[in-house]
């Protein structure tokens, strides 16, 4: 673990221990259709280290959510190969879980039924399901606690404030204690002091779970504020071209935001994407 995290209590005795190693070794994915072909990422090369937060920024269109998938095996590079813990993806993982910018949640079931959702799907959970399920529905009413929804168990999601509905996102996305954590602009549809909240509480699941996070966002607030490091993307097809290692300690509170050194990089980072649009017009 990251020696600058400080204290954070101890995981959850369920979750996994540390995170996955990710590493992109000259990859690139082209998208093909009848009609057309899309070159999305282009030599792409870069590792994110157990139990690291590592974002991803750019502009839209530059292949931010096609890492993603290639990370997760939802894609297959058309060139080059990914790696998690040193063995290449060739096929969907079980070890990730994903949270987007909507949160998705079936209208029809309540806050823990949501969370547990994953489990009732996919093997060998769904079979670990039905002979422990109290243990999981206990797992699942602590996440919810951790994310500051104990007591919102039984609400439905149109009961819910859109803050509320991306933490029980959250939680459905780490229910199955997986080693790496996807995000995809999940605070992108939110009010701007609804999504600094949550800053604090997915940098408070981090440090207390482990996972290794990696976050696409156009935010380069939110990315400076939760990474160890963000990397920085051009237009498509998208190629890494620049990585700032982001050296405030954890925990960080949101004071830290409207510090000079906060906005200074924050600076860098936007003359670095303005930089590299101009370029490509």
């Amino acid at each position: 673990m990251n020696g600058n995290r400080g204290g954070h209590g101890p995981p959850l005795p369920f979750m996994s221990e540390r995170g996955a190693k990710i590493s992109f070794r000259s990859v690139s994915l082209t998208y093909h259709s009848t009609q057309s072909s899309t070159q999305a990422i282009d030599r792409v090369s870069f590792d994110v280290a157990p139990s690291t937060f590592v974002a991803v920024v750019g502009p839209s269109g530059c292949g931010k959510t096609t890492l993603l998938k290639l990370v997760a095996g939802l894609l297959r590079p058309t060139e080059g190969e990914v790696f998690v813990d040193e063995e290449k993806v060739t096929r969907p993982l079980k070890i990730v879980g994903m949270a987007f910018q909507n949160a998705s949640l079936l209208p029809w079931r309540t806050a823990l039924g949501n969370v547990l959702l994953p489990l009732e799907i996919v093997q060998p959970y769904a079979r670990q399901l039905r002979q422990k399920k109290a243990d999981f529905v206990r797992r699942a009413q602590e996440l919810l606690s951790t994310v500051g929804l104990a007591g919102f168990e039984s609400y439905y999601p149109w009961q819910l404030s859109g803050g509320m509905q991306q933490r029980v996102s959250l939680c459905r996305a780490l229910i199955h204690g997986p080693k790496i954590l996807l995000l995809d602009e999940p605070f992108g549809a939110l009010d701007a002091f609804t999504r600094e909240e949550l800053w604090l509480v997915l940098q408070r699941v981090w440090l207390d779970l482990g996972p290794t996070v990696l976050l696409v966002t156009h935010d380069l607030r939110e990315a400076v504020f939760l990474a160890t490091t963000v990397y920085v993307m051009s237009s498509r097809p998208g190629r890494i071209v620049g990585e700032r290692v982001v050296q405030f300690n954890y925990p960080r509170d949101l004071e830290l935001s409207y510090s000079a050194q906060f906005t200074e990089l924050v600076h860098a980072l936007r003359v670095n994407m303005a930089k590299e649009q101009r370029e490509d017009l």
